[in-house]
């Protein structure tokens, strides 16, 4: 019996100890990607620019979509008020072009915006 509780004991400091490791990794890693977070900012941002030289031009109701949808996805989460601009221009857009499927999965990203704490604060 003492057997046993031993290689139970064994077992669980050896899976601690690599729960462990793994989470000193994980830290490591947030921490190098916390310090590269003005360099995601800057290009971030110059992702933005370029779309938005882009949208300066007259574009077909289909384009503007697509464009949009590039929008959605650079601001969705660094700033989710400007990504619902375009969610629902893209809404909009869905219905104009009677794309059912479309509006749906526009209403969705909606719901994902307004639904998502985390992203509103």
């Amino acid at each position: 019996m003492r057997n046993i509780l031993m290689l139970l004991f064994l077992l669980v400091s050896v899976e601690t100890y690599s729960i462990n490791s793994e989470l000193e990794q994980l830290l490591l890693r947030l921490d190098s990607v916390l310090a590269c977070s003005d360099k995601y900012v800057v290009d971030k941002e110059a992702r933005i620019e370029e779309l938005r030289k882009r949208k300066s031009s007259a574009l077909k109701p289909e384009e503007r979509l697509w464009l949009n949808k590039m929008f959605y996805d650079e601001f969705y989460v660094y700033n989710v008020d400007s990504a619902m601009v375009y969610v629902t221009d893209n809404i909009s857009i869905s219905r104009q072009l009677g794309r059912k499927e479309w509006e749906q999965e526009w209403l969705l990203n909606k719901v994902f915006l307004l639904g998502c704490p985390v992203l509103r604060s």
